[in-house]
């Protein structure tokens, strides 16, 4: 089986510093403390890989890889989970763009497919909302 969603939604933070914050690939843990217990990363660039071991806690218990497949000209990320993981679905890939309405606004599109997984698209929506 296979799914995707996309999300649309307007933040008051300038692009810049949403960009920033997610491609510090091996900063996650900063973003979602209450989540992640740690993480391990081999970079900040395309390529790099992050094993994350989310917190009995989360929800979510146990690890997730996920790859930094693309980053361009500071408003689209594109990245993937690897192999089998702690969330509810496989082969996930995940594409986001930005687009500065504002000084401080943000519009972000963020869109995902992935295979073989229970989940319903508007439970994943609801999962990737919270994070």
């Amino acid at each position: 089986m296979s799914g995707s969603t996309i999300l649309e939604r307007n933040v008051s933070v300038p692009s810049k510093f949403f960009y920033d914050s997610f491609t510090a690939w091996a900063d996650v843990g900063t973003l979602l403390p209450d989540l992640i217990e740690r993480v391990e990363c081999d970079g900040n660039h395309a390529g790099s890989v992050r094993t994350i071991h989310f917190k009995e806690t989360s929800g979510y218990p146990g690890v997730v890889r996920e790859r930094l497949d693309a980053v361009i000209d500071e408003r689209i990320i594109v990245f993937s989970v690897l192999g089998s993981c702690a969330l509810p679905f496989i082969d996930y890939v995940s594409y986001i763009c930005l687009d500065e309405t504002g000084p401080e606004e943000t519009r972000i599109l963020w869109s995902g497919n992935w295979q073989e997984t229970d989940i319903e698209p508007d439970d994943l929506n609801d999962m990737m909302m919270g994070f």
